[in-house]
């Protein structure tokens, strides 16, 4: 914008030097570093919060948590009857089956549509508000909403995965111990 006000005013300056009006001072100087260019309109929010987004809208640790949140709540839904299935047919009973009936509780289909229903909708509020940056008073309990929805629908998949990862952690920690020790004892 700005170099085009000065060819402007450079070919403006010619066609007066031309007709004899030309002035000694040329009709657009440079503006002075950290001095705003007269003419052109910066928007800034009236009061701004952190990282320079508008006052009440969610800060970018929260805009964060909201990404990973659609990001966990996504895969849930989409992988979560074929893992509720696979715990389901691996062994009815015991620990598997026990995972499996936790996620068909209180209904089969329940956690999933939770879950992703709560990602769209936090994905398109995100897509629709400028990132979580532009939240009217409706839009927050809008975000608030169906982030509960998404916990609620992603929490109980999260949970199963999480302890079958850490128990699957132990057995091999305890396995590796009992392998240095069987070690240690040979090579004495």
């Amino acid at each position: 914008m700005v170099r085009m006000r000065l060819q402007e005013s450079a070919v403006l300056d010619e066609v007066r030097e031309a007709a004899g009006l030309r002035t000694e001072e040329p009709a657009v100087s440079w503006p002075t570093p950290g001095q705003p260019v007269p003419g052109i309109h910066v928007p800034r929010p009236d009061v701004a919060g952190r990282g320079g987004s508008p006052a009440g809208s969610p800060g970018d640790r929260m805009r964060r948590l909201a990404c990973g949140l659609i990001a966990v709540s996504g895969g849930v839904a989409a992988g979560h009857q074929a893992l509720a299935g696979a715990f389901a047919g691996a062994h009815g009973a015991g620990p598997f089956g026990a995972a499996a009936a936790l996620l068909a509780w209180p209904l089969p289909l329940l956690q999933p549509v939770l879950a992703g229903a709560g990602a769209v909708v936090l994905s398109a509020l995100g897509v629709l508000t400028g990132g979580w940056r532009r939240l009217g008073p409706r839009q927050g309990w809008l975000l608030a909403g169906a982030a509960v929805a998404a916990i609620l629908g992603a929490a109980p998949l999260v949970l199963v995965c999480t302890a079958i990862t850490a128990v699957a952690l132990l057995a091999v920690l305890a396995g590796l111990a009992i392998l240095f020790c069987l070690l240690a004892l040979l090579s004495k």
